[in-house]
């Protein structure tokens, strides 16, 4: 559905349907149809010379006769700077909150959409995450824009013949994670770029061991049980990223 912009503009300037008309050499008729019932099926060819003929006249690109789509509502999540006032690393806040890393750092550099925010699953990451912030889910919202890329990861698995749920254990990354990559927008180089101390280096405190010794004895991918909680966490969101997302441009 479209919906037009012509009865807003003339309105602006005072300017009548019959003028509009006379001098743009478009039938009063359709005009008077665009601005009584301005929200069309699609666009004609006649339509739009219509429309060309009434922009020119109006000396506006045609384009802003049509009204913008509503923006959908999105907000960013102040994790990353609540983290650091509790004096948390990335990876700390992960293993207390319970919250799988990769689906952690997609939430703190990321634009999400209130419907996403909305859904039950996101609600109780939020809250195991508040719970450990000492703060609530309100403290985290910041309105922001979605970004305007989308990863064609739907079309990738269906051309592969395979689920959402069979690339993840295909793959061995996060369920949660792909499915955000999957359904929102993404802000691919803030996602990248996260902080080294927080997208690369987990400290095993029991073991005292690093990074690169941990990925000698579990590759890509570290497995630590916490009460109950079986986490897999990407070692380096990096590749992990960047091999999803060049799999799925390739199908854009």
């Amino acid at each position: 559905m479209i919906t037009l912009r012509i009865k807003e503009i003339i309105e602006d300037i005072n300017l009548s349907p019959e003028t509009l008309s006379n001098d743009s050499n478009v039938p009063l008729k359709a005009i008077q149809a665009y601005i009584t019932s301005p929200t069309i099926e699609a666009i004609t060819k006649i339509i739009a010379e219509h429309l060309r003929k009434i922009a020119e006249q109006l000396n506006v690109p045609v384009i802003e006769l049509v009204k913008p789509v509503a923006k959908q509502e999105a907000f960013r999540l102040k994790i990353l700077e609540l983290a650091k006032e509790n004096k948390l690393s990335l990876a700390e806040l992960s293993k207390l909150s319970g919250v799988n890393f990769a689906v952690l750092a997609f939430y703190s550099t990321q634009p999400i959409s209130q419907q996403k925010l909305a859904e039950s699953q996101c609600q109780k990451h939020l809250n195991d995450i508040t719970k450990v912030l000492n703060c609530c889910i309100e403290d985290l919202l910041v309105t922001a824009d979605l970004p305007i890329t989308k990863l064609c990861i739907h079309k990738m698995i269906q051309d592969r013949g395979i689920l959402l749920e069979e690339y993840s254990i295909l793959t061995g990354i996060n369920l949660e994670f792909i499915s955000l990559l999957a359904t929102q927008p993404v802000d691919i180089d803030s996602l990248i770029n996260l902080d080294l101390e927080d997208s690369k280096v987990f400290l095993d405190r029991d073991k005292n061991q690093t990074v690169s010794e941990l990925r000698e004895k579990n590759h890509s991918l570290l497995k630590i049980n916490l009460e109950d909680i079986d986490l897999r966490i990407p070692l380096d969101l990096k590749d992990t990223v960047c091999e999803i997302t060049n799999n799925a441009l390739s199908f854009c």
